[in-house]
C-alpha cells in the first residue's frame, strides 16, 4: 500500500512542442573567438564561412568555457537553434580526439565524493602491491595464455607461472605478502587452484554454455567519436 501511493495517478504525457527551436544532435565545430558567456565557432560540416553562435542557458556547469581556446575542437551535443540562431549544447566535449580511459573517468567518482582532482590524487598514491593482486594479474595471464594455446605449444601451471614472475620481477621480490618460503608456497598452491579452475571454464564450461573461443576476442577496445573516450571488454564473443 505504501509503495501504490506514490505511483502516479495519471499517465504520462509528453507535451507537444509548439515552440520555433530546432533540435540538433550533435555537431562538430571549432572555436574562432572565446567570449565570458558565448563561444564563436564554425562547424566543420558547414557549407559556407558563416560563424555560429555558442551560448548556454545556465552557465554554472560550463565553468571552464573561459578557459577554452582559439582553434580548439568542440562536440555540441543535444543542441536548441532558437530564433536568433543561437546554439545552446546540453554537453560540450573539448577535443573529442584525445581520448581519455573510461576507467580515469570513474576514478573521478568515489563513495564519498566526485571531483577530478581524485584522478590528480592517484597519481601520485603509492603503487599496491600484495598477494591479492599478483593473483589478480596471474590468473589475467592463464586466461591470456589460454586463450592462444595451440597443439604445438601447450600451456602449463609451470610455464605461466614462469612467464608471469619475468614479467613483474620486482613486484614479485618486494611484495611483503610473500617474503617467506612458506608465504610463497600458499600463493603458488592457491595460484595453481586458479589455474584449475580458469582452465576448466574455458575448456569445459564456454562449450556447455555455447562459447566459442575461436569467435571470441580478449579485451577489444571501443572508441566513442563523440565523447571522446575508450573502454575496453574482459572477453568479446562475436556471432
Amino acid at each position: 500500500e505504501e509503495i501504490q501511493k506514490v505511483f502516479p495517478t495519471k499517465d504520462f504525457k509528453i507535451e507537444e512542442d509548439n515552440s520555433n527551436i530546432t533540435r540538433i544532435k550533435k555537431l562538430r565545430v571549432e572555436i574562432v573567438e572565446v567570449f565570458a558567456d558565448k563561444l564563436v565557432c564554425i562547424s566543420d560540416t558547414s557549407q559556407t564561412d558563416g560563424y555560429i553562435t555558442v551560448k548556454f542557458n545556465n552557465i554554472k556547469p560550463f565553468t571552464s568555457v573561459k578557459e577554452f581556446w582559439k582553434g580548439a575542437q568542440l562536440y555540441l551535443v543535444n543542441i536548441e537553434v532558437d530564433d536568433s540562431e543561437n546554439y545552446y549544447p546540453k554537453f560540450v566535449i573539448l577535443e573529442p580526439d584525445y581520448l581519455v580511459d573510461i576507467s580515469s573517468i570513474a576514478e573521478c567518482f568515489q563513495d564519498y565524493g566526485k571531483t577530478p582532482l581524485f584522478y590528480i590524487k592517484s597519481k601520485f598514491e603509492e603503487v599496491p602491491n600484495s598477494k591479492h593482486i599478483r593473483l589478480g594479474n596471474f590468473a589475467n595471464l592463464v586466461v591470456d595464455e589460454l586463450f592462444s594455446e595451440n597443439k604445438e605449444q601447450q600451456v602449463t601451471f609451470n610455464s605461466t607461472i614462469k612467464k608471469d614472475f619475468q614479467s613483474y620481477p620486482f613486484e614479485y621480490t618486494t611484495c611483503t605478502d610473500l617474503d617467506s618460503e612458506d608465504k610463497f608456497k600458499e600463493y603458488l598452491s592457491n595460484a595453481q587452484l586458479q589455474y584449475q579452475n580458469i582452465k576448466n571454464v574455458i575448456e569445459n564450461e564456454f562449450s556447455k554454455n555455447e562459447v566459442s573461443i575461436e569467435n571470441s576476442t580478449l579485451e577489444p577496445t571501443f572508441l566513442c567519436e563523440l565523447y571522446g573516450i575508450q573502454g575496453r571488454l574482459d572477453i568479446l564473443e562475436l556471432y
